[in-house]
């Protein structure tokens, strides 16, 4: 290095891109930080070491046992949020079981496409507003409508409520009695109209488990004037109905491109589009810098880069399911 250089450094790179571009989304810890059992300080990225997916398991019922459950929130966006849906679904297949059924009943001999289990679910309903039961909503019925299966069950709890405040209580009341005895693990996915950090906030028992965004759609905020129970409960079963597949395709995508499941973002293809460039760049040697805007805030240049096998098929297939679920990119 040049003598009167004193350091090249990295400019806005945060912390969590640097962790997952160093781990990936399977790691452990190296010999020499487990050589040193004594040593309560905090964990450096140099003491673990980054592991492939092609020979540890992420997420796999060979080494994890995980329930599903999913929260999903909607609130009317023409008056202030004064009418509302809060759905929380448990799902009670683990992936175990749900892992067994599939290699029960795929043909991989005549290169059969992988079938979705059937789903086994638990729901309770919130609507919320002043007048919410004022119309009934036959949500077995929709159900039936948009299931992915006619083998998909759910048995239905249907609460009213007049304030949002009320129901968030509930709904953390009933988050923790749908996981606390329980053996297994418990993942939530969870579809909000607020953010996570909104979201956790206002409902402290997320805090016990790990919580994955599942991409909103603003569309579903726009209740009609009348007739909004019907509505907000056909968005909310529409978003129910696949999120398994979603989660199954989330999962698959984490595994290709090594990053944990709950730090894809909303446009997971373009977030491991980056996450393959940077690592490109660091093991030739490259500097990161990452900007807040389109173009960095000191200079930039143009360059063109050929990908070659980037969109595989689990990357189409995530553009694909993101499309037609009616997920939007930016939320």
């Amino acid at each position: 290095m040049d003598a009167d250089i004193e350091g090249v450094y990295e400019l806005q790179t945060p912390l969590l891109l640097r962790a997952i571009l160093t781990l990936g989304c399977v790691a452990r810890v190296g010999f020499e930080r487990s050589r040193r059992i004594r040593d309560r300080s905090a964990f450096e990225l140099t003491d673990l070491d980054f592991l492939t997916t092609a020979s540890h398991s992420y997420l796999n019922p060979s080494s994890c046992t995980y329930r599903r459950l999913f929260l999903y929130h909607s609130s009317s966006t023409s008056d202030g949020g004064g009418r509302g849906v809060w759905a929380l679904f448990t799902f009670s297949k683990t992936n175990v079981v749900r892992e067994e059924w599939r290699r029960e009943n795929t043909n991989e001999d005549e290169d059969e496409e992988e079938k979705t289990p059937p789903l086994d679910a638990t729901a309770i309903i919130w609507l919320v507003g002043r007048g919410a039961d004022q119309e009934t909503v036959s949500l077995k019925k929709l159900w039936e409508k948009y299931r992915q299966s006619p083998e998909d069950r759910c048995v239905w709890d249907v609460r009213y409520a007049k304030s949002e405040k009320k129901v968030r209580k509930q709904v953390s009341k009933a988050i923790v009695q749908a996981t606390q005895l329980q053996s297994s693990a418990n993942i939530m996915l969870a579809q909000t109209c607020e953010s996570l950090g909104e979201l956790m906030a206002q409902i402290p028992a997320l805090s016990s488990l790990p919580v994955i965004p599942v991409p909103r759609n603003n569309s579903d905020n726009a209740y009609p004037t009348l007739g909004w129970q019907r509505f907000a409960c056909e968005q909310m079963m529409q978003r129910a109905t696949v999120c398994s597949e979603w989660w199954d395709e989330r999962v698959s995508l984490a595994l290709y491109a090594h990053i944990p499941a709950g730090n894809l973002g909303n446009d997971a293809i373009e977030d491991t589009a980056d996450v393959f460039y940077c690592r490109l760049l660091k093991q030739s040697r490259h500097i990161l810098w990452t900007s807040q805007g389109m173009f960095g805030s000191i200079s930039f240049f143009c360059f063109f880069m050929t990908f070659f096998d980037l969109l595989t098929h689990e990357l189409l297939k995530t553009h694909r399911y993101n499309s037609r679920f009616g997920w939007s990119r930016t939320g």
